[in-house]
């Protein structure tokens, strides 16, 4: 069932599309529009709009999109109310909506599924797990309540800013983060996550505690990818304005360790296995790469595919490329880690300023751990939390 529903003009109250894939508008003036079961398209249009998906299609929201429009609207992702763990977590790892603020200044608040979210222009705030399901004591539930776990629980959402000055926060999850032009506020909360300001001047802030009436908890997973001049929406897609950004540490109230290093990190350019487990591919049982460092002669690195066979996680998998690294003889200057689910290559203890360049992957090396001949790393801030308990 395809629908079509519009508020016109007028102050405008539970504009609803119905069951099936609907097309909702809300006209001019204020407007409260639902999308209703389905994948919709939900549009706020002029005025200061609250607009939702709601439910989309057998616990799938791949295609829904909310567009706030002109003025500044609230636009509230979707998602089911978990019944326990297991669910919650489940529910982490669904598609969710995907919001568009307009022009004007927005607030876009995301779910506990993988959200999309865009500010475009104005001055807007993104949240990417503001929100989480909540059951009352009648048994009503409220998909679009506050989280009281906003900074530490939710899926791997997208962020972008757009133009204006926008405030990012990723919540829990990998999250990552474009500011886009202007001065933005960058913090990924939560996960380890990937903070690119953009244009301007720029506040990427790396965290290791969230902090609110009932005290201090320190973060699950700590660390973050940044760079102040990577790009607006995609790597490079503007030249660099070579604007000075700020970095900004942030600790608990007692007293922690945090010392900040420069060095080299190679990433793969893709997602590798969610188990960390290799396969043999042909007649190659071994995934094989070369490394060169700082100019020097390339060392081969080989890793066998058997040694991966009883990996559960991606921890397994950087376990298993660091011990072929030691094999190889430069696992003193050289370790593999993860991000999210990609692998990556970093220098220890040689400064941001040297050579890391990967040569001669073989067909397992590059189908599956996805790192491309000719690869060089580039210099990153390298952040080590001591989080102090008390």
């Amino acid at each position: 069932v395809y629908g079509y529903g519009y508020g016109g003009s007028g102050h405008d109250y539970n504009v609803h599309g119905g069951e099936g894939d609907d097309v909702v508008r809300g006209g001019d003036n204020n407007d409260v529009v639902h999308g209703d079961d389905g994948i919709d398209q939900v549009y706020g249009d002029a005025g200061e709009d609250r607009v939702y998906g709601d439910a989309g299609s057998a616990g799938d929201q791949t295609g829904q999109r909310l567009y706030g429009g002109a003025g500044s609207d609230e636009l509230y992702a979707f998602a089911r109310n978990p019944a326990d763990e297991n669910e919650r977590l489940a529910e982490q790892l669904l598609t969710g909506d995907e919001l568009h603020g307009g022009p004007g200044n927005d607030w876009i608040y995301g779910n506990l599924r993988q959200d999309i979210l865009v500010g475009d222009g104005g001055n807007d705030y993104l949240h990417g797990d503001y929100l989480k399901p909540y059951v009352d004591g009648y048994g009503v539930v409220d998909p679009y309540h506050p989280s009281d776990m906003a900074a530490l629980e939710g899926g791997d959402d997208l962020l972008y800013g757009g133009r204006g000055q926008d405030k990012l926060l990723g919540g829990g999850g990998y999250d990552v983060l474009w500011g886009g032009a202007d001065s933005d506020w960058l913090e990924g909360q939560d996960g380890i996550d990937r903070l690119y300001g953009g244009s301007w001047i720029d506040t990427l802030v790396l965290d290791a505690k969230y902090s609110d009436n009932s005290g201090f908890q320190a973060y699950n997973s700590l660390g973050e990818i940044v760079d102040g001049h990577y790009g607006n929406e995609k790597p490079g897609d503007v030249l660099d304005d070579n604007a000075t950004d700020i970095l900004l540490v942030e600790g608990s109230q007692y007293e922690d360790t945090i010392r900040l290093g420069e060095e080299v990190l190679l990433t793969a350019t893709a997602e590798v296995n969610s188990l960390g487990q290799l396969i043999v591919q042909g007649p190659q049982t071994t995934a094989e790469f070369s490394l060169g460092i700082n100019g020097g002669t390339a060392v081969a690195v080989s890793i066998d595919v058997a040694d991966t066979s009883g990996n559960t996680s991606l921890d397994d998998l950087v376990e298993v490329i660091n011990a072929a690294l030691d094999t190889a003889g430069i696992g003193d200057v050289v370790r593999a880690r993860h991000t999210g689910e990609t692998i990556s290559l970093a220098t220890v203890g040689l400064g941001g300023s040297a050579l890391l360049e990967l040569t001669a992957p073989n067909s397992i090396a590059r189908d599956q751990l996805h790192f491309e001949d000719g690869q060089q790393g580039v210099s990153v801030v390298d952040v080590d939390y001591g989080v102090a308990l008390g």
